[in-house]
């Protein structure tokens, strides 16, 4: 079931994702589960994996990413009418802090944003611009032109195409239409595709170059941070920027909630200029 799983994932994720999660699998879940039919795979059976691994001293993130990789095979065999219930997200770890701490002076981001709108080639600056509007590598990847509705200005994101498992609707920037008209509007296929018409399996090497534009490199998931950051030291709610990053649960959210110290002293005086307005 794995090995069906990942080959269905090996065209939309990175190389590295690719090879860590193979590598992860071999290390710790094939040798214990890797031989047994998944609808006789125990709760128990993977908790085990987990505490041996806890035992062992591994990282609360280490330990996450095995829970992940199981969470998602139960997923997929789910979907694929061979199981009804992922008993897999029941595996309990380490609690660990998995907030996402984040931050960028305004000419940073600024010779970011100006990179990626100027950035040479078509194609990949038609991606960096879809992902400065909050979306994921993979999603970006995956992305086709039945996703794109031009009349009503909005886009889609199947559940099988967004890590939500929800099917989502974007609205369509004037931005993101100009740069589809660009590159070339069609009826079918992936949108982001080489010369040879394949699509893009990764960007690395591109972002690589759009990072020599900063005085501080960032990753390029970053960007997702980034609107995020913006948003929340704009005073958009946490629902607002939710609903923009595509996120399962306001949970989610609040892992990019990182505010500027400017944010809080202005909000910290508004309240007390209010408890100063307020005194009889």
């Amino acid at each position: 079931m794995f090995e069906e799983w990942i080959s269905m994932r090996k065209n939309t994720i990175s190389k590295k994702h690719y090879e860590v999660t193979i590598f992860s699998y071999n290390a710790y879940i094939k040798d214990v589960i890797g031989n047994i039919k998944i609808k006789q795979v125990k709760l128990k059976d993977m908790q085990n994996i987990v505490n041996k691994m806890i035992d062992q001293g591994k990282s609360p993130r280490t330990t996450k990413t095995i829970k992940d990789i199981l969470s998602l095979v139960f997923e997929f065999a789910i979907k694929n009418d061979y199981i009804e219930k992922n008993i897999a997200r029941e595996i309990e770890i380490q609690k660990f802090d998995n907030k996402r701490y984040f931050t960028i002076d305004d000419e940073d981001r600024n010779a970011l944003y100006k990179a990626i709108i100027n950035y040479e080639n078509l194609m990949i600056r038609a991606m960096f611009i879809f992902l400065l509007h909050g979306r994921r590598k993979s999603e970006v990847l995956t992305l086709k032109w039945d996703n794109i509705d031009f009349a009503n200005k909005i886009y889609f994101l199947p559940s099988n195409q967004n890590k939500s498992r929800k099917n989502l609707q974007f609205p369509l920037s004037s931005l993101q239409i100009e740069t589809l008209k660009n590159i070339g509007v069609k009826n079918k296929g992936y949108i982001f595709i080489k010369e040879d018409g394949n699509p893009y399996k990764d960007i690395r090497w591109h972002w690589d170059k759009i990072n020599q534009k900063l005085k501080t490199p960032i990753r390029l998931h970053d960007l997702r941070h980034l609107i995020g950051y913006i948003d929340i030291n704009m005073g958009i709610s946490l629902e607002a920027i939710g609903e923009t990053l595509g996120h399962s649960s306001i949970g989610v959210t609040k892992r990019y909630a990182n505010i500027k110290n400017e944010t809080i002293n202005n909000t910290l005086n508004t309240i007390f200029s209010n408890f100063k307005t307020e005194k009889h």
